[in-house]
């Protein structure tokens, strides 16, 4: 059951990471520190799970559950368990670095950057309510993020 939610749950932060990029300029201005062709593979250890996206333009484009060989950036969650508690809004990012539950292989900065970029994408996706156990910061979110919200689940099943 655990590694149906995970999966599930990476195709739709796979999605919405794509789709947030695409409708979002303060998304659009963190990815300006990758270059174009930057892979990044968000994974879980011992091939439970893994995603893939890549820079292309001004967004992150979804390449599907593929580990690709030698990524620019690779984002390892070390336990089936953690990755669960993540894709249930029960353990944040930032906590879970914290917590020594994720390990990085890459620049440190472009970590930070994506933390960002799945910080803001988690707050498009999860409810206030939620967003506040697991953001060290809610953003404050006008009509315009709103807007972006619909978007965004709209765009999931495209």
């Amino acid at each position: 059951m655990k590694k149906l939610v995970v999966k599930v749950g990476f195709w739709a932060l796979g999605k919405s990471v794509q789709h947030g990029c695409r409708f979002d300029r303060d998304l659009q201005q963190e990815l300006r520190f990758f270059d174009d062709g930057f892979t990044i593979t968000l994974e879980v250890f011992r091939n439970f799970a893994a995603i893939t996206w890549q820079k292309q333009g001004n967004r992150l484009v979804f390449k599907g559950f593929n580990r690709k060989n030698n990524p620019d950036l690779k984002v390892i969650i070390k336990d089936p368990t953690s990755a669960f508690k993540m894709i249930l809004a029960r353990l944040g990012i930032a906590q879970a670095y914290a917590q020594r539950r994720i390990a990085i292989e890459g620049n440190t900065v472009y970590a930070m950057v994506l933390t960002r970029i799945l910080d803001r994408i988690e707050a498009y996706l999860f409810p206030v309510f939620l967003s506040k156990k697991i953001l060290k910061q809610v953003p404050k979110f006008g009509f315009k993020q709103y807007l972006i919200n619909a978007l965004i689940y709209l765009s999931l099943p495209f």
